[in-house]
């Protein structure tokens, strides 16, 4: 991928573009822009609708002066099927061969129905005689849907990935040298957990809940419309010095069934690698910066809790470009993860 091309998250509620290049051994940053997605637009909705989605992604791509007409785009996590399985060691021509026969065991759906992809995670180590293997499996429809999407905004898809894929590379090192990192994408409709081990991902889980979930909640306790609900959510989340702790009081029973999810990974994860625990978790998506969230998550998990920063490693072209990007940081994770694919 040698022409220039751009990241695209498709968020239900914004829409977030990247788009980088390489400067010697680093990246840096040559445009960025956020704008209001069009909710349900990518997984449901008219023709009328993906024609908005298109108008406002032409729009993004304007205001932020990206010129190229290639773009990398990610399926949100709960439209595909992502499974890390262990199967017995072979040859790559022979996992060519056997792949379909696994993957109908841990696909929930006919494979006529999905496009399937997979890697080799891990090959054993001596005693072993098992390999870790990555499958992907993507509905047919959801592609036909993207290229719609990508058509409608006039521009040319280079690569499809998932979200998570694209989460790890701003996150954590793929050469192996950062600690087992558990990533927990809190995003408007869903929150995405993804554990890396030695540079490799291990463990997957989406969960149907996220920031929008806290939003309703509120306005349904207060009476408030969404938008008021949204703005107290950020003003005051799991803070319970707070407005007398209300807003907390509110939103800590939803907000504890992710956590709740968030521990069964982690359980589930630590009965399969009892020898490799968590050491950090990095937080992001546009919920990462609910006030009082990392404290919160440090409180159950026994590891350190950060707030992601996806442009940490991103040379940024001015002080002031650099103080526009802290605001809404964690949100762009999949965009710079998407945009540093193949650089």
């Amino acid at each position: 991928m040698n022409e220039a091309f751009f990241g695209l998250d498709i968020g239900s509620a914004t829409l977030k573009a990247v788009e980088l290049k390489k400067e010697g051994n680093s990246l840096l940053l040559k445009a960025f822009g956020i704008a209001p997605s069009i909710p349900g637009a990518a997984i449901s909705g008219s023709k009328e609708v993906i024609a908005d989605l298109g108008q406002a992604i032409k729009d993004l791509q304007k205001s932020a002066k990206i010129d190229t007409k290639k773009v990398v785009t990610a399926f949100p996590e709960s439209s595909v099927f992502t499974r890390m399985v262990e199967i017995p060691t072979m040859s790559d021509k022979e996992l060519a061969t056997a792949i379909h026969w696994e993957a109908e065991q841990y696909i929930p759906v006919p494979l006529k129905e999905v496009k399937l992809d997979y890697e080799v995670l891990r090959r054993p180590r001596e005693g072993e005689d098992k390999m870790m293997v990555l499958l992907v499996a993507v509905p047919t429809t959801a592609i036909d849907r993207y290229l719609e999407i990508t058509n409608a905004a006039g521009l040319e898809a280079e690569a499809f990935e998932t979200e998570i894929i694209a989460l790890t590379r701003p996150f954590v090192s793929l050469s192996g040298l950062s600690p087992t990192t558990l990533i927990i994408s809190i995003g408007s409709q869903t929150t995405d957990l993804c554990i890396m081990s030695k540079g490799i991902i291990a463990f997957t889980r989406s969960i149907a809940s996220g920031g929008r979930a806290l939003a309703k909640a509120i306005a349904q306790e207060l009476g408030f419309e969404m938008d008021q609900a949204e703005e107290y959510k950020k003003a005051y989340g799991l803070l319970g010095d707070q407005l007398e702790g209300k807003i907390q009081e509110i939103i800590k029973p939803i907000f504890d069934v992710i956590i709740s999810e968030i521990e069964r990974a982690v359980l589930s994860y630590r009965s399969r690698f009892p020898t490799d625990p968590i050491k950090r978790a990095v937080l992001c998506g546009g919920t990462a910066k609910l006030p009082g969230v990392a404290v919160y998550l440090t409180n159950v998990l026994d590891f350190e809790v950060q707030i992601g920063d996806p442009w940490e490693n991103i040379k940024k072209p001015s002080k002031a470009i650099e103080e526009k990007l802290e605001p809404d940081a964690p949100s762009f994770g999949v965009a710079v993860g998407l945009a540093m694919r193949g650089l």
